[in-house]
């Protein structure tokens, strides 16, 4: 699940960044742009800077799962692998 969170992560910013990036072309955004342009278009003052991750992980436990208390117990279980993976020094950081 943590490959298709960031693979979802990436898409919605890179969506994000894609849509400010046409809007402050006039329009002009070419989809063959590569990522190193995108990267300096981030880094505008004005770019937008998307969601923090606890909100982004809240709203893709929502779309994916949908009642509340399941959302919640997947958020929980993420939490406490992630820490257990911390904790043994996992790949985690």
């Amino acid at each position: 699940i943590i490959e298709e969170i960031y693979d979802s992560r990436y898409q919605h910013d890179t969506g994000e960044l894609e849509l400010w990036f046409t809007a402050e072309s006039g329009g002009r955004y070419d989809i063959r742009l590569n990522n190193a342009v995108l990267i300096e278009a981030w880094s505008a003052d004005s770019a937008p800077k998307g969601v923090r991750m606890s909100e982004f992980l809240i709203q893709f436990c929502s779309k994916r799962y949908g009642l509340r208390a399941i959302v919640e117990r997947a958020l929980w279980e993420l939490l406490c692998n992630a820490e257990a993976a911390r904790q043994a020094r996992i790949h985690t950081s």
